[in-house]
């Protein structure tokens, strides 16, 4: 049934190797810049971990018994806790932001969620 799957599985595997070698060198060499806030660290890990899930899913579909059904909830289980944690990052990360300012500024303008009011 995968026999003719199995060359496009091994080029994606290989393919999402060479580009997670890349961006884990090009991370590594520039580390001061990712490192400085959360929103950063979250969006370099969501980046690696983007390129891990088509890797993954090509090596344990082209292991012998063909177990893309496992493949499948693996991935997309751990694609869809990367978004997750990403969005609640990215929100935390607005929320702080907007809270800030809203101190900094006159509290009349902003909302009551960013006032405490």
């Amino acid at each position: 049934m995968f026999g003719e799957w199995e060359g496009f599985f091994t080029t994606v595997a290989g393919v999402s190797v060479a580009a997670f070698s890349v961006l884990f060198v090009a991370l590594q060499v520039k580390s001061d810049r990712w490192t400085s806030s959360r929103s950063k660290t979250w969006a370099a890990m969501a980046a690696l971990t983007e390129l891990l899930v088509p890797l993954i899913a090509s090596l344990i579909s082209l292991m012998p018994a063909h177990p893309w059904p496992i493949a499948a909830w693996i991935t997309g289980g751990f694609g869809l806790l990367v978004i997750w944690g990403t969005c609640w990052c990215t929100s935390a990360t607005s929320r702080r932001t907007a809270s800030t300012a809203c101190k900094q500024s006159s509290a009349s303008v902003c909302p009551p969620l960013f006032t405490g009011r």
